[in-house]
């Protein structure tokens, strides 16, 4: 946030190569001097979460970061991280819900934003952004799939996807048919947010997960509240499911493979034995038996 990080530099009075040229300890010392200085002529203000978030991502390009999780000043830390990690749809949930959004809904174009982001793991501002034609279908040992580039605004570089599930790729196929160029879903980068948000919570209804109530404790309804950002999490249990490795799910969409298991993709014990990749649960058999 650029203004939050001019707001940090015009309080200090100090060049903005103070937090790249100077150690840790240095840097958190010059967060501590400004939440005191910007405190006594902002005293209404609540939080630096902004300031703080905007002093990472400068130190982040320059080769400095913190842990995120930690204790102090700097490290991100949040009440919530990782408590939302095992949020996910079953298969057979995805399966109603692309069926309930075309054969009930009669709306493909849910269907195929509900499957796409999904399928490529991208987050709701770069989906939005999503060209028809960037897409290139190709084909591997007869089964068909997708693959596209992704920018992702949060972490400023493209990411790779690939799409395989047959019933998204006929949908998107449909799509590009009719309109073949341009912005792949209506209105693009300034949608009814609200109405498609909306028509997710209602498909999320119809296959069975709450979307009412407020939650539990301090915890959020994630598919109430994070209604597009769900669907992100889901796939990344889904491509962990299908026997993708982490590293490899990473790369289509998380700059740190430890950020994808911590906050999206918790694995149990249960889902290693449901994947059959553990050993114990499922032993390599002996030559001979």
């Amino acid at each position: 946030n650029l203004s939050a990080f001019k707001a940090v530099i015009d309080t200090l009075k100090v060049s903005p190569c103070v937090f790249h040229e100077n150690k840790v300890e240095d840097i958190e010392q010059f967060v501590t001097n400004f939440t005191l200085q910007y405190k006594k002529s902002h005293p209404s203000v609540k939080s630096f979460r902004r300031h703080i978030l905007a002093i990472r991502s400068f130190c982040a390009k320059n080769g400095i970061t913190w842990s995120r999780g930690g204790s102090d000043l700097m490290s991100g830390k949040k009440d919530n991280f990782g408590v939302y990690s095992n949020v996910q749809l079953t298969d057979s949930q995805i399966t109603n819900g692309l069926r309930i959004a075309v054969h009930e809904m009669h709306d493909p174009s849910l269907a195929l934003y509900f499957g796409l982001s999904i399928e490529d793991i991208a987050r709701a501002s770069s989906q939005r952004a999503l060209r028809a034609d960037s897409f290139r279908f190709k084909n591997f040992e007869g089964s068909e799939y997708a693959r596209v580039d992704i920018y992702e605004t949060k972490t400023e570089k493209p990411f790779p996807k690939i799409i395989i599930d047959p019933r998204v790729l006929n949908l998107l196929k449909q799509r590009i048919a009719v309109k073949p160029t341009g912005l792949l879903f209506e209105n693009g980068h300034a949608p009814s947010e609200n109405e498609l948000a909306i028509k997710l919570r209602t498909l999320y209804q119809r296959i069975g997960i709450d979307v009412t109530s407020k939650g539990e404790g301090n915890l959020i309804n994630y598919w109430k509240v994070k209604t597009f950002h769900a669907l992100r999490h889901t796939g990344a249990h889904l491509w962990h499911r299908r026997g993708a490795k982490v590293e490899d799910i990473s790369a289509m969409g998380w700059d740190d493979p430890s950020t994808l298991v911590k906050c999206y993709m918790k694995t149990s014990i249960d889902e290693m034995f449901q994947r059959g990749i553990c050993m114990e649960c499922n032993p390599p058999k002996i030559e001979g038996e």
